[in-house]
């Protein structure tokens, strides 16, 4: 990787997800690169690396490591200034996305610093003890971070789809390069945002959309969409095809702004990623806090970030 040519862009990969899609961005895009991780990396990444490893500690808690990746702060806005634009890429399933990702916006933020774009990933359904943690993460982050992309695992697989679970991270990590390719030199989604792809790439156009409509809808009300972008990918895109995603599109969302992208390929592989732009509401449905207590009674999970800092807490007793 080149890490001498000046970019106006910066791409900022959060741990082990964040990486993996910056190696498929490699050579596609003109921006600079900085990871977050907590291991070492390869000596061509060492420019540009925040080595957040909280030493002697082999599972840290998120409070350890914000504490830690606090301290290169300073570093931290030494490599991002003079950029016009800032692409953040993280999972918050991981602890480590997690935790790093609110503090992060919420340094950026204190810092003057607003263009930026935030691509989140969230974990399955399955996931219950990181359903939680990741929930409250993104409600954190949103108020951070304005232009926000959330890529919902457990809406994208549906149970009547069987894939391995190493070629659906592959499929999810496309998806994400796809639209950062399209978008660094146009612009990005603004706003609230919602990736969906289709996961079953032998297919023709039709039934990568179905697939991926079916996924959108599994979490999101179609009511709720304010703008939906189509991405469409194939060997051979022909014009009826098209046209009828299009009409099924605005049929299915008639008072959204709807628009297409094509973009043909070599490989076999149809690929259809729909973005939609929703309202605020789609955090809240994330954010479990919402749904057990009142806005105004809320202790954070993690105390340095509490949600409500003007909430004052009074003295619990016999609390374990």
């Amino acid at each position: 990787m080149n890490l001498s040519k000046k970019s106006n862009s910066i791409i900022i990969a959060i741990g082990e997800a964040g990486e993996n899609i910056v190696k498929i961005l490699d050579g596609k895009v003109n921006s600079d690169y900085l990871f977050i991780k907590r291991n070492g990396l390869i000596d061509e990444y060492s420019g540009h690396t925040i080595k957040v490893d909280v030493e002697n500690i082999l599972n840290p808690s998120p409070h350890m490591i914000r504490k830690v990746f606090l301290e290169f702060e300073d570093k931290l806005l030494e490599y991002i200034q003079n950029k016009k634009s800032i692409i953040i890429i993280g999972n918050l399933a991981s602890s480590f996305g997690s935790a790093i990702l609110p503090i992060l916006g919420k340094s950026l933020k204190n810092h003057g610093i607003n263009q930026v774009v935030c691509f989140v990933i969230l974990p399955f359904s399955f996931e219950k003890l990181r359903l939680f943690r990741s929930g409250v993460s993104l409600k954190l982050l949103a108020k951070s971070i304005k232009n926000l992309v959330v890529i919902d695992n457990s809406a994208i697989q549906r149970n009547e789809i069987e894939v391995q679970i190493k070629e659906y991270y592959e499929t999810i990590n496309q998806a994400v390069s796809d639209i950062i390719i399209e978008s660094i030199n146009k612009c990005f989604p603004s706003d609230l945002n919602m990736i969906s792809t289709n996961l079953n790439t032998k297919c023709n156009l039709g039934e990568a959309f179905i697939d991926t409509i079916a996924s959108m809808t599994n979490r999101i009300d179609i009511s709720d969409i304010e703008k939906c972008s189509l991405y469409l990918y194939g060997e051979s895109t022909d014009i009826t095809s098209v046209r009828n995603i299009m009409e099924s599109t605005n049929f299915i969302m008639p008072h959204s702004n709807n628009d297409v992208n094509i973009i043909g390929i070599k490989k076999q592989q149809t690929r259809c990623h729909i973005i939609v732009n929703t309202g605020m509401q789609f955090i809240s449905s994330y954010d479990p806090l919402d749904k057990l207590i009142s806005k105004k009674n809320i202790l954070d999970f993690e105390p340095e970030i509490a949600i409500a800092e003007e909430v004052n807490l009074k003295i619990i007793k016999n609390l374990e």
